[in-house]
Order: structure tokens, then C-alpha cells, then sequence
């Protein structure tokens, strides 16, 4: 083999030797797929074609034979190293992305970048092919070439390496220290080899393939590294497993405080009763009603940590029903009127008089929305006024529940509005109270429901919020004017049940006396068991006007008890299973499971007037 010969493929073969080196060494471990290795291989694989277009057109221009063919692999070679050193570039420049930890953002800035290189690289051709190239004279060259389209080439790999130079020397947040020494130790060669081409005319080398080549080499022990991937993969995990340990800690933390504060007026209130020697009617009342309303904050406070966890662990499901327009509006209006003082807080419920009568959707979630939302505004509004209003307007297929929630005079303090309002990242807020929880809750069914929750205030004072909720139109007649139904229910008229019998059964003797103490206001006549087997009996020989059976309870449950109680008697009266489940999707299965209806544990007192009005008012 001739020196020019060996100068025009030595390097090229040792770029062979290395490349399939990597190759080797790359696929026998664990491969992590994500766009950046996409490219290393798409570089890796094109060094090869590389190598054998190199290859051809040295051993046609060797041989002196097809000088044409020669020059078409002559182009074909340089539109190649274009197009890797192109690649290259914007290889390194999305490993620049990665520290962007908003995807969408992300997504962004790597679609432009690949249409500018895209854009860069397609010119760059254009030039490299219609430019002349000139074949070497080999009595003092190498087999190769020159001209005019090589300065594409050039002017490219000044791009690359100044990319280079920028990502791995001057920001130095790509590698680590160790990482950079070969970094620089490839540079270091690259930049000798090239200087000792310009200043020694004798030394004529093709060397380009191998410069590639000792790139990806240097890519490879450092970025592209499997094992210091799976690294850094285990120190991401281990990062993220402590955080979210924090993260849970302090979330539990405040939990805590949450819980402990309405138990602590519950246990003091509840103590100074049994305690006080000179006890009154007024210190009853006054006592009983902090208790109360400590209590309602409780369990609101429960029920939102329950739904939060049901969401995130993938059990909520939706469950889509027809149900009336009305009763949501009633049972609304029943929640708020439940929690102001008219005499502080002027509030109104605007509604739409042509809303459907009938909308099929998740009732449930619909209702927690809602409800949601007017108890952030409520916590925040001590006097003026609060509007409630509701519409429905069209949406491609189909319909959006419109509902608004305005206040004249809330305010919030300013450092818990930016905490908890103007904080893109829910994630992240720990120290939460209930009224936050509540509204998260609120955002996650409602973008189920394929709605949304806004806060349309431009300031931390007069929050208000606007909703839109999907829905499917039942029944299109209007529902009208309201007004006096709203009115007439938010007195809660308790019905007279004199001469009704009532069984209650609960294995729990203190739920039994509670039940029975609500009922002792409808004077209805209520007989009590605590198990299934003695509801039994009890059946077998008494007439019942209805049936309150708990679910869980211990031997034969709510409804295996059921089941017997048909087998035994054909015309049961109404059943109403008690149960402390609430969660989407439960009424459907006591129904299924033959209950008329369902009472949810706590006893809210207007959810259980709704069903004896339902069972007795026909």
C-alpha cells in the first residue's frame, strides 16, 4: 500500500475498528430510549455509510477508473458529513433542553430547533451539489477532493465545533468535571490535528471520519453512557422517593393541624357540656352549635382527602346518569343557606329559566364542583353578597353547564392567594387547608367531566369563580322559574310520621340512638336492632312502614340481610341501606343490590328529611 493510499483510508479504517467497537459496547447493556439515543444511533449508523462511501470513491480514484462514479461518491460522502455534522449539532443542543422541565415547553423549543436545521441543512446541500468539486492531483495528494462545495463543509463543522466548544467548555452544566476531561482531550486532538494539516503542506490526511468517530467515542464514556445513565437514573429515583417523602411528611403534617383543629373544638366544646355545673339552655345551644359546625369542617376535610386519594390512585371513575336539574339546584341552595348568616351575607341563586329539565351526566361530581367552589368563596366572605348562577349553552355535540360564583366583598390574605392562587404548580403547595383541598378536588373532576374551574378575579379581593361542565341534554323543556321551590325547601319542613313504624338496624349501639333521636322529631314510632338475624325476627312479626339497614356489619351484612328479608316476605316497604361510603357510583349499588335509596353516614338532617319525604309524601 502506497503512503498516499494509507493516508487516504488509514484513519478511516481505524474509525471502522472504533465504531463497531461502540457498537459492541452500546447494545450489551441496558439501552434507555429517548430522543438523544435516537440521534447517537442515527449518527453511529450513518459513521458507517460514511466509511463506505470513503471507501468507494479512494478505490475508484485509485484504480483511475469511472472517474464520474468517484466524484459522485465524492458528493454523496460530503452531503453525509453535512448531514451528521448538522445532526451533531442539534444533538448537543437538545441535551440543552433537558434541564426544561415543562414538556410542553419543551416539545416547543425542540420543534423549532429541527425546522431550523432542518431548513440549514437543506441549503447547505443545495450548495454542496450544484457547487463544483476538483479532484487532487495524488502525486502530492491524497485520493481525495476540493472546490468550492467543500466550503459548505467547512463552514458547517465551524458551527459544530463552536457548539461544541459552548456546550462541553464554556456552560459547564452538561457534564460534570470528570466527564469534561475527555471532552477536552477530544478537542485537544481534533483541534492538533487540524493545526498541524494547515501548517505542514506534507501532511495530507483524511481524517474527518475519524474525528467523528473519537466524538461519539467521547459521547458515549460521558452522556451516553448506559451505566452512567443508570446512575443517574438511580439518583433521580432516589431524589424523587425523598422528596416525595417530604413532600408526604409535610402534607401529613398539615393534615394534622387540619384535623386537630376541629377535633379540639369537638372534645372541648363537648367537655365543658359535661363538665358545667350551672348548665343552661343557652350554653347548650351556643356549645352544640361550634360543635356542629366543627364537625361539618371535619368531615368536609375527610371527604376531600378521600376523593383526592380515589383520583390519584385511578379509581374515580364517571358515572354518567340522567338525573333533574332541580334537585341539584335544591340541593345547592340547601348546602349554602346551611352555611351563611343571612343576617351578614345577602345571597341569591340566579338561574336560567330554559335550563333542561333532564341532563345526563356524573351528579355526584357536578355536585361537588359546585358546591365546592361556593364554599372557597363563603370562606372568604364575611359580609356582603354572593350570587349563584347557572346556564347552559351549546359546545360542538354537546351542551356546558355555565355556572358562576360572585362575591361583592371577600378577601383573601395575600400571601395565601399566592400561595394557593397564583401557584401553577398544585404539586407543590404542602401546607394546604381544607378549603384548598376542597378546590383541588373541584379542578380534578371538572377537567374529567372535560370542563374547567377559573378564577376570574384580577386581584385577592372579590374572588369569584366560572365553570363550564359537560353535560348531555335529557329532556329539553325548560325548567322555568324556581324561585318558590328554592324558598319553600329552604325551610325544610319536617312531615309528621305519627303512627309510621321505622326499624333502624346497626350493630353499632350509638348510631341506633342517633338515628333514633332524628327520627323522634317526624313522631314516628322507631324500633331498633343491632344485627341482621334479629332484624329478621323483627320483620317476621311486625309490620314496618321502612327499613334503615346498615351495610357493614359483622356475621350476616346490610345486604345478605336484605336478601333474606325478601325471601321471606314478599312486599317489603322501602329499604334505605346506611352506609359510610360516599364515593362515585355507590347509590348504584344498593340499588342494583335492591335498596330504594341510600342514607349516607354522618346523617345529614336535610338529606334524611329528602328521603322520608320521598318515601311517605307520594
Amino acid at each position: 500500500m502506497n503512503n498516499n493510499l494509507f493516508a487516504s483510508i488509514g484513519f478511516s479504517a481505524c474509525s471502522l475498528f472504533f465504531a463497531s467497537f461502540i457498537v459492541i459496547m452500546y447494545f450489551s447493556k441496558k439501552r434507555f430510549k429517548n430522543l438523544e439515543s435516537t440521534f447517537f444511533l442515527s449518527l453511529l449508523a450513518l459513521i458507517f455509510i460514511l466509511i463506505i462511501f470513503e471507501f468507494t470513491y479512494v478505490y475508484f480514484l485509485y484504480k483511475g477508473i469511472h472517474t464520474s462514479t468517484a466524484i459522485f461518491f465524492c458528493r454523496a460522502w460530503l452531503n453525509g458529513i453535512i448531514i451528521w455534522m448538522s445532526g451533531f449539532t442539534y444533538y448537543i443542543l437538545i441535551l440543552r433542553t433537558r434541564s426544561i422541565n415543562e414538556k410542553d415547553r419543551k416539545k416547543r423549543i425542540r420543534k423549532k430547533l429541527a425546522y431550523i436545521f432542518s431548513g440549514v441543512t437543506f441549503i447547505s446541500l443545495i450548495g454542496a451539489n450544484l457547487l463544483p468539486i476538483t479532484l487532487y492531483d495524488y502525486s502530492d495528494h491524497i485520493y481525495s477532493f476540493s472546490g468550492d462545495a467543500t466550503n459548505i463543509g467547512f463552514m458547517i463543522a465551524a458551527i459544530t465545533v463552536g457548539t461544541i466548544v459552548y456546550a462541553f467548555v464554556i456552560r459547564k452544566d452538561l457534564v460534570n468535571s470528570t466527564q469534561r476531561k475527555p471532552v477536552t482531550f477530544t478537542l485537544f486532538v481534533i483541534t492538533t490535528i487540524t493545526i498541524l494539516q494547515m501548517v505542514n503542506d506534507k501532511l495530507d490526511l483524511n481524517y474527518q471520519n475519524f474525528e467523528f468517530v473519537l466524538l461519539l467515542m467521547t459521547l458515549y464514556f460521558t452522556i451516553e453512557s448506559q451505566d452512567n445513565k443508570l446512575l443517574a437514573e438511580h439518583e433521580k429515583n432516589k431524589e424523587e422517593a425523598e422528596k416525595a417523602n417530604r413532600e408526604q411528611t409535610e402534607f401529613l403534617t398539615s393534615m394534622s393541624h387540619e384535623i386537630r383543629t376541629p377535633m379540639s373544638v369537638i372534645m372541648g366544646y363537648s367537655d365543658a357540656i359535661i363538665r358545667e355545673k350551672d348548665l343552661t339552655k343557652e350554653i347548650v345551644n351556643s356549645d352544640t352549635k361550634n360543635i356542629h359546625i366543627a364537625a361539618v369542617n371535619l368531615l368536609e376535610l375527610i371527604n376531600n382527602i378521600l376523593d383526592l386519594s380515589r383520583i390519584e390512585s385511578g379509581k374515580e371513575e364517571v358515572v354518567d346518569k340522567e338525573y333533574d336539574t332541580k334537585n341539584l339546584l335544591i340541593e345547592l341552595n340547601d348546602l349554602v343557606l346551611s352555611k351563611i348568616n343571612p343576617e351578614k351575607i345577602r345571597y341569591q341563586i340566579v338561574t336560567d329559566q330554559n335550563l333542561p329539565r333532564k341532563l345526563q351526566g356524573d351528579y355526584t361530581k357536578v355536585l361537588k364542583i359546585l358546591s365546592n367552589a361556593i364554599i372557597n368563596v363563603l370562606h372568604y366572605t364575611n359580609t356582603g353578597g354572593l350570587t349563584f348562577k347557572v346556564g347552559l349553552t351549546n359546545r360542538d355535540n354537546s351542551f356546558l353547564l355555565l355556572a358562576t360564583v360572585e362575591s361583592e366583598n371577600s378577601e383573601i390574605d395575600e400571601d395565601e392567594f399566592k400561595l394557593y392562587y397564583q401557584n401553577d404548580d398544585y404539586n407543590s403547595i404542602n401546607k394546604v387547608n381544607n378549603v384548598f383541598l376542597g378546590m383541588s378536588v373541584a379542578k380534578m373532576y371538572a377537567n374529567m367531566l372535560h370542563g374547567r374551574v377559573l378564577m376570574t378575579n384580577k386581584d385577592r379581593y372579590n374572588l369569584s369563580y366560572y365553570i363550564e361542565i359537560e353535560q348531555n341534554v335529557v329532556d329539553p323543556n325548560p325548567l322555568g322559574d324556581i324561585s318558590q321551590s328554592l324558598i319553600a325547601n329552604s325551610e325544610n319542613d319536617i312531615i309528621n310520621l305519627e303512627g309510621k313504624n321505622i326499624l333502624v338496624v346497626d350493630d353499632n349501639m350509638l348510631n341506633l340512638k342517633l338515628i333514633k333521636r332524628l327520627l323522634v322529631d317526624y313522631n314516628a314510632n322507631v324500633d331498633m336492632a343491632n344485627s341482621g338475624n334479629e332484624c329478621i325476627e323483627k320483620v317476621k312479626v311486625t309490620d314496618y312502614d321502612a327499613i334503615f339497614l346498615d351495610h357493614m356489619m359483622p356475621g350476616m351484612d346490610g345486604i345478605e340481610t336484605l336478601q333474606e328479608l325478601r325471601n321471606i316476605k314478599s312486599n317489603l316497604p322501602p329499604t334505605i341501606a346506611l352506609t359510610a361510603n360516599s364515593y362515585t357510583g355507590v347509590k348504584e349499588t344498593y340499588m342494583n343490590a335492591g335498596f330504594t335509596d341510600y342514607l349516607a353516614k354522618p346523617i345529614n338532617k336535610n338529606e334524611l328529611n329528602r328521603l322520608l319525604r320521598n318515601i311517605f309524601i307520594k
